[in-house]
């Protein structure tokens, strides 16, 4: 077992990586696959039909692996701790795939720790819907996703007056993949488009927010059993503000005044990530992966990681 991790960099961990070329064909039966620390996942495929099932940090992202999809969405991408299942088929060239994901709260973990250190919204209810059709050296498809129950929307964990409540949200986005030198290089873009909405509790309150997700990343085999990594994350808030309303004046009859402050939708959302990876297979059931990511977040804020992850497959 390898422990060397960090909190902060088990955001990117698992999640750019190509699997190695031993993997892109399950066959039929049943595939278990364990990430040391992390997540664990299984799938069963039979007569073109694939049911899977998922747990712990990260968890959709080995999901979305053992369905045979290329992307999963910005939504279905929480960061945290989750149960997730889905389900894909395919019509021909195109695969239609379902995943839904919750927290998982029978795990340990303090979820208040997962959510302020592993993501902005913090855990949530999501369900997406995949089209990816697939062509002998690229690939491409549409998602929508709708999520709800943040814990904590817009990176807010406040409650009681200054809470946000009946957060809501939902994406269309694309992807595409092309593979170069004989599937030694493989090339991954995505892009999506947000509408965020929540209710206020009383003192604080947003206006329908639109946002943007866009991912580029680059897989290249150094040879069949190792492979290195190098991937972009930027979120961009298109539209909508936080209106904060506090105590102001107060009259001789005890009535109050309040003053109103708005602060840009950019300032609490905009961010981007740059890591770079290497993974390495010991055989058809191991292998490790290691990895740095840089990450620059809202109001100046910025960080370094690395992390280290046995992998274990069945």
């Amino acid at each position: 077992e390898l422990t060397i991790q960090s909190n902060f960099a088990v955001r990117h961990m698992n999640s750019m990586a190509e699997p190695s070329p031993v993997d892109r064909e399950y066959g039929e039966g049943m595939k278990l696959t364990q990430v040391q620390g992390l997540h664990s996942s299984m799938a069963i495929r039979h007569d073109g039909h694939s049911v899977g099932f998922a747990s712990g940090i990260k968890s959709e992202q080995s999901l979305s692996r053992q369905l045979g999809l290329h992307y999963v969405p910005h939504l279905n991408d929480s960061v945290t701790n989750t149960n997730g299942f889905g389900y894909a088929t395919k019509f021909g060239k195109t695969k239609v795939a379902v995943i839904g994901s919750m927290p998982n709260t029978q795990s340990g973990y303090n979820p208040n720790e997962l959510n302020q250190d592993r993501s902005m919204m913090g855990t949530r209810n999501a369900f997406s819907f995949v089209s990816q059709r697939e062509h002998e050296n690229f690939s491409y498809g549409v998602t929508y996703s709708v999520a709800n129950s943040f814990t904590q929307p817009l990176g807010l964990s406040a409650s009681g007056a200054f809470g946000l409540n009946n957060a809501q949200a939902s994406s269309l986005g694309s992807f595409y993949t092309h593979s170069l030198l004989g599937g030694q290089t493989k090339i991954r873009t995505g892009v999506e488009i947000a509408n965020f909405h929540t209710g206020s509790a009383g003192l604080v309150s947003f206006d329908s927010g639109k946002y943007a997700v866009f991912r580029v990343s680059a897989d290249h085999f150094l040879s069949k059993k190792t492979a290195l990594s190098l991937g972009f994350k930027q979120e961009q808030a298109l539209s909508g503000q936080l209106i904060t309303r506090l105590p102001s004046t107060i009259d001789e009859a005890g009535n109050i005044g309040y003053q109103s402050y708005a602060s840009g939708f950019a300032n609490l959302l905009n961010s981007h990530q740059v890591n770079f990876d290497v993974h390495h297979r010991f055989n058809a059931a191991s292998r490790v992966k290691g990895g740095l990511m840089y990450e620059q977040k809202p109001y100046g804020l910025s960080g370094a990681g690395a992390a280290v992850f046995y992998e274990y497959r069945l």
